[in-house]
């Protein structure tokens, strides 16, 4: 998969899955995003992350937490070698805060575990995440941000 047809790769997973991009069904979006990060990339590097923010910092949203899967790609600079932000896909799951308040912000990538499947099991054990599972969402989106 090229990354520039990654995004709709998802949409379009999560769609076949009998989901609406606007009302995406946790779990079963959970388990398209895993499916979708076996996917090789062909034109770049790739590292996944979940994050979890139990406030948003914006005013206008105080008062949702937000859960986030990120497929963000990189490619070496010639000149330095450093890794440099081509972009990311992103599935971001909001809710009302209020279910969260009690948890602290988490955030893991999986270039820190050797497995993809060991990152996953961190992830599925913390609380953020079985919280966020177990609720419907009340706003959902996937899309493409070219980062900063």
């Amino acid at each position: 998969m090229r990354i520039s047809d990654s995004c709709r790769t998802l949409q379009s997973s999560l769609q076949a899955s009998g989901q609406a991009l606007d009302c995406l069904d946790p779990w079963q979006a959970w388990k398209t995003f895993k499916g979708f990060l076996r996917v090789e990339i062909e034109d770049g590097h790739d590292a996944a992350s979940l994050q979890f923010i139990p406030s948003d910092p914006d005013p206008d949203f105080s008062d949702e937490a937000t859960l986030i899967l990120v497929r963000q790609y990189t490619e070496r600079a010639p000149t330095n070698g450093e890794d440099e932000l081509i972009g990311r896909v992103v599935l971001e799951l909001r809710y009302a805060a209020a279910h969260f308040a009690s948890l602290p912000p988490f955030e893991a990538w999986t270039l820190h575990f050797p497995t993809l499947e060991e990152w996953a099991s961190v992830v599925e054990g913390q609380a953020c995440f079985q919280e966020a599972m177990a609720r419907s969402p009340l706003f959902t989106e996937v899309y493409y941000d070219e980062g900063a």
